[in-house]
């Protein structure tokens, strides 16, 4: 609204039409949908970590909410600093259909998995005493920081592949794959359910963890491989 105030200040009020006989709503319907299925099935994997976190007894719930709340924030920050950097690039290149564009998402990818080896590195060690001084008062005592903190370093094993997978779902966006990313969000899903079940009972809640990591490394290696085929067929 401020936008079409400032241009309608300096005579430059856009040619607005309400409808739906743009030709771009074909693209826009069929990108939307492929979106929306995708992050329903990725959505479910919150929900699935939640049914599993319950069956595995008292505490285990609020421990998995205060370790996620750590989590989603470090993964949060990574979307919406490596989506702006990357997105405004892919969507050039794709624009212009410009040779080399998934060598550059390869590159990009490597680079950002480098990244996230140095963050897990430097958190690694640090994860305890940040916890402690968030949570550990009142009810939160210093072994609810230990069970946490677990939790925690175990999810930081996901940022080698979390953050690399960004990159290649940047370019995908860019690329109007849109089904791909739909399809990928099932494989998330499916890989998920499995190793929750192999990891859970044998590692407890730490096992929702290093199934999320597992999860991400599987994502990032379709990716991967499903941008070397699109190269070679170019």
């Amino acid at each position: 609204m401020l936008l079409l105030v400032e241009q309608m200040r300096h005579r430059e009020r856009p040619d607005v039409r309400l409808g739906f006989s743009s030709s771009h709503w074909k693209t826009i319907r069929h990108g939307l949908l492929a979106m929306v299925v995708a992050q329903t099935l990725q959505s479910l994997t919150n929900l699935i970590d939640q049914l599993w976190a319950a069956r595995l007894g008292e505490g285990a719930v609020s421990t998995l909410g205060y370790a996620q709340r750590l989590v989603f924030l470090l993964l949060g920050l990574g979307v919406t600093a490596i989506g702006r950097a990357t997105l405004p690039v892919f969507s050039r290149l794709a624009a212009d259909n410009s040779a080399g564009q998934e060598r550059i998402a390869i590159q990009w990818a490597i680079l950002l998995a480098v990244l996230g080896l140095a963050i897990l590195a430097v958190a690694w060690p640090l994860t305890p005493w940040l916890i402690s001084l968030l949570f550990e008062r009142g009810a939160f005592t210093p072994a609810d920081t230990q069970a946490t903190a677990s939790f925690v370093r175990y999810s930081l094993l996901q940022l080698p592949f979390y953050f690399p997978g960004i990159v290649l779902v940047q370019w995908l966006l860019a690329a109007r794959r849109y089904q791909a990313i739909a399809w990928l969000a099932g494989v998330n899903l499916l890989t998920k359910m499995l190793a929750n079940y192999l990891f859970v009972p044998v590692f407890g809640l730490d096992g929702l963890a290093l199934a999320s990591s597992a999860m991400y490394a599987v994502n990032t290696l379709v990716l991967a491989a499903h941008i070397q085929i699109r190269r070679r067929r170019l």
